[in-house]
C-alpha cells in the first residue's frame, strides 16, 4: 500500500521563518577580509580547537551608538568567503566583558581572558552555511543581554570546536581598523589550547542592542512544525527587545492569511529575556501550511519599534510515506509526482518513511539540471529504506561547476548522514567546462 500526499504548493514548506531582530549597531568600518580573525580559522581542516578575542573601544562602540545602558542582546560576524560545514555538530561560544585595557598582554591566557567574563551565546549544533552574508547570534543563555557600562570596552570571545569531518579551509571574514595587540587568537587540536597569541586583526561585529522603550518582539515560531495531519499547538517566542520590563501584550496569529485570532498575555520579561508563548491551537490537514504572528500592543500601547513584530512559518502536513512515487519534471508536484528531486528531498525530510520507498524517474522526462541533498530522513531504515530507480535518466547542473578554492558545492547528489538509500540506474553527468566534480557525495556515516 501507499500513502498519497496532499503537496500543493509543495516547494515553499520549506521557507525560513521571517524573523525580525532589534536595533542593530556596527562596530568599525570595513577595511579587508582576514581568514583567522573571525569566528573560524581557514588555514587548516580536521578536528580543531578555536578560541579567539578582539577588543573594541569605548569611541569606537559610542560612535556605533551604544551608550551607557545599552543592552545587547545578540551579536553578529561578516562571512565573505564561500567555504561551508553542513553536519550540525560544531560547539560554539560567545562570551563578552567589560575590559579596561585596550590591548592583550604578551601571552594571553584563556583562563584569565574568561574571568569575569559572561556566557551570552552556547550551542552544540551549529553549522556554517555557504552563502556569504551576516551570521547573527542572538543570545541564548540564562543572561539575556549583556549591559555595557559606558566607560569601559568591550571585550568578545568566542570558542569553536569542529569535528573531523570539517574539511574546508575557505572561509573569510570582514575585519575593520587594525590595533596593535588588539587581537588574539588560538587554533590548536581538539585538546583545547590554553594560551592565545596575540595579532592587531579585528574581526567586524554587529551588535544587536535594546531600543528605547517598550518594544516586544516575535522572535519565531516554534510550532506547529512539519509532520502527520492533526491538532498541534502555535507556540511563538516573545522576546523584550525594549529597555523596559514588559508585563502584557497582545498577540495576533494566523493560519494561511485567515481571520487574525487574539491571545492577550501577561508576564514579565526582564530586557533581553525570551519566553515561549502558547497562543492557541489548530487541527491541520495535509498540504503546506503558513503559520503567522504579529505583536499588535505592548504594555497597553503601540511599542516603539513595530519592525520586529511580526514572524511567519511555513510547514508541510503529510503522513509518513510508503510505497511507490514517480519523479517527473513534466508534471507538477502533486500526489504520488514529485516535479524534481528536491522536492522528492523536501518530502522525505518533512513527512519521514513509514516503508519501503520507490521513486521512479519517468522514461523520458529528463534531463534533471539540479543539485541536491538528502539528509534528516524521518523513520529510514532497515524495514522502511528509500530507493530512486533512475530509468537511465540523466541529472546534472545547470552550469560548470568550479574549482576555486575550497568550493563545497561540487556535488550532484549529496547525501549527508543517510543510510538504507539506493540510487539504481541514474546517469550523473558533469556539465561541459566543469573543473571541480563530486557525482554523488557521501558525508557522515552515510
Amino acid at each position: 500500500m501507499r500513502s498519497g500526499l496532499l503537496l500543493l504548493c509543495f516547494f515553499i514548506a520549506l521557507l525560513p521563518a521571517k524573523i525580525f531582530s532589534q536595533t542593530i549597531v556596527t562596530i568599525g568600518a570595513p577595511v579587508s577580509t582576514s581568514s583567522t580573525s573571525g569566528p573560524a580559522n581557514s588555514t587548516t581542516a580536521a578536528d580543531r580547537n578555536e578560541r579567539h578575542t578582539a577588543i573594541y573601544s569605548v569611541a569606537e562602540l559610542n560612535a556605533a551608538g551604544l551608550s551607557n545602558g545599552s543592552a545587547i542582546m545578540s551579536i553578529a560576524w561578516e562571512k565573505t568567503g564561500a567555504a561551508q560545514y553542513y553536519s550540525e555538530n560544531i560547539i560554539f561560544r560567545v562570551w563578552i566583558k567589560h575590559n579596561a585595557a585596550t590591548n592583550f598582554a604578551a601571552v594571553p591566557v584563556f583562563a584569565t581572558e574568561i574571568t569575569g567574563a559572561t556566557l551570552v551565546y552556547e550551542t552544540t549544533t551549529f553549522s556554517m552555511p555557504a552563502a556569504a552574508g551576516v551570521l547573527s547570534f542572538p543570545f541564548n543563555t540564562a543572561t539575556p543581554s549583556f549591559i555595557w557600562n559606558g566607560t569601559q570596552n568591550l571585550q568578545v570571545i568566542t570558542e569553536l570546536i569542529r569535528p573531523t569531518d570539517w574539511t574546508e579551509v575557505g572561509f573569510l571574514w570582514r575585519t575593520i581598523s587594525t590595533v596593535t595587540n588588539g587581537a588574539a587568537n588560538a587554533n590548536g587540536t581538539i585538546a583545547a589550547p590554553g594560551t592565545f597569541v596575540r595579532t592587531s586583526t579585528r574581526p567586524q561585529v554587529r551588535l544587536g542592542i535594546s531600543a528605547a522603550g517598550t518594544d516586544a518582539a516575535i522572535n519565531g515560531i516554534t510550532s506547529p512544525v512539519s509532520g502527520p495531519a492533526g491538532s498541534q499547538n502555535i507556540t511563538v517566542l516573545l522576546r523584550n527587545s525594549g529597555n523596559t520590563t514588559l508585563t502584557a501584550a497582545n498577540i495576533a496569529w494566523t493560519i494561511d492569511g485567515g481571520a487574525p485570532a487574539n491571545f492577550a498575555w501577561a508576564g514579565s520579561l526582564v530586557p533581553g529575556a525570551v519566553s515561549p508563548v502558547t497562543v492557541g491551537s489548530n487541527s491541520f490537514s495535509g498540504g503546506a501550511h503558513i503559520i503567522g504572528a504579529t505583536v499588535t500592543s505592548a504594555n497597553g500601547s503601540p511599542d516603539i519599534n513595530p519592525a520586529n513584530n511580526s514572524a511567519t512559518k511555513n510547514i508541510l502536513v503529510c503522513s509518513p510515506m510508503s510505497g511507490a512515487y514517480t519523479i517527473n519534471k513534466g508534471a507538477p508536484t502533486l500526489g504520488t509526482n514529485f516535479n524534481s528531486f528536491n522536492d522528492f528531498s523536501t518530502a522525505l525530510s518533512n513527512c519521514g518513511v513509514g516503508g519501503h520507498v520507490t521513486a521512479t524517474v519517468v522514461d523520458g522526462s529528463g534531463p534533471y539540471t539540479e543539485q541536491v541533498v538528502f539528509q534528516n530522513i524521518p523513520g529510514i531504515g532497515a524495514g522502511a529504506s528509500v530507493t530512486i530507480e533512475g530509468n537511465a535518466e540523466t541529472i546534472t547542473t545547470s552550469a560548470p561547476i568550479i574549482q576555486t578554492g575550497s568550493n563545497p558545492n561540487r556535488h550532484i547528489i549529496r547525501l549527508i548522514g543517510v543510510q538504507y538509500f539506493t540510487i539504481n540506474n541514474l546517469d550523473i553527468d558533469m556539465f561541459p567546462g566543469s573543473t571541480g566534480f563530486i557525482g554523488i557525495h557521501i558525508l557522515n556515516s552515510g
